[in-house]
């Protein structure tokens, strides 16, 4: 059985700092908690967190993640820590709940992640979401909803989810299908290694390819 230990940070202890590597995530106990980001040399605080808020929840979905924020106790923190190990480990156990978790962890993170992501971060982080949901056999994905999630964890336009589904649907990763009730799903088609094959895309793609805007599917007859 997986056991999730808290630790306690100490007033203006940092928790994890911006552009470390992260393969933790955190539960606020007790205390108050600041996310901030440095932006051109200028701290901007993000938010300010008080107990049972989720933060760091990046480092739980994205493989070799850097954090995007940093995290400072403001008092006598205690928090919970879940490790991707372990999170990885419950996950394969609960493979039925993956999309329940995954909507809650994107609900969480509109609260503490940045307000500016860079294009490759966007892509990668769409990649591993979806490379996730494949390793739990979950298949088919309401795209509206996906795209809302996505473009909400990782701060973006939806325009940016929209493309890079195109992309990976150009490249025959993914196939956008309407359903009898005109809801359009999206269908992995690579159900192993989907992550490798889309960086492959990704890496293969020009600047211009990865700016092009998509065409959206109103008018798609399935």
């Amino acid at each position: 059985m997986t056991c999730f230990y808290t630790k306690r940070f100490y007033k203006n202890q940092i928790i994890f700092k911006q552009g470390q590597k992260g393969d933790v995530a955190y539960i606020l106990k007790e205390g108050t908690i600041e996310i901030s980001q440095d932006i051109n040399g200028r701290k901007v605080v993000l938010a300010k967190l008080t107990p049972l808020n989720v933060f760091g929840e990046m480092a739980l979905i994205l493989n070799d993640h850097k954090r995007t924020a940093t995290a400072i106790a403001l008092d006598y923190c205690d928090v919970v820590e879940i490790h991707k190990t372990d999170f990885d480990h419950f996950m394969n156990q609960s493979p039925k709940i993956i999309k329940g978790l995954l909507a809650a962890i994107t609900e969480r993170l509109v609260h503490t992640t940045i307000k500016a992501v860079k294009i490759p971060d966007i892509f990668i982080g769409t990649i591993e979401t979806l490379e996730l949901l494949a390793a739990h056999h979950v298949y088919e994905i309401d795209m509206d909803q996906f795209i809302n999630s996505m473009s909400t964890s990782l701060v973006t336009d939806p325009k940016e989810i929209k493309n890079i589904i195109h992309q990976f649907e150009t490249h025959n990763l993914l196939e956008v299908k309407q359903d009898m009730l005109k809801t359009k799903i999206i269908y992995i088609l690579v159900k192993r290694g989907f992550a490798k094959k889309a960086r492959d895309v990704y890496q293969s793609l020009t600047e211009e390819e990865i700016r092009a805007e998509y065409c959206p599917l109103d008018d798609f007859d399935a």
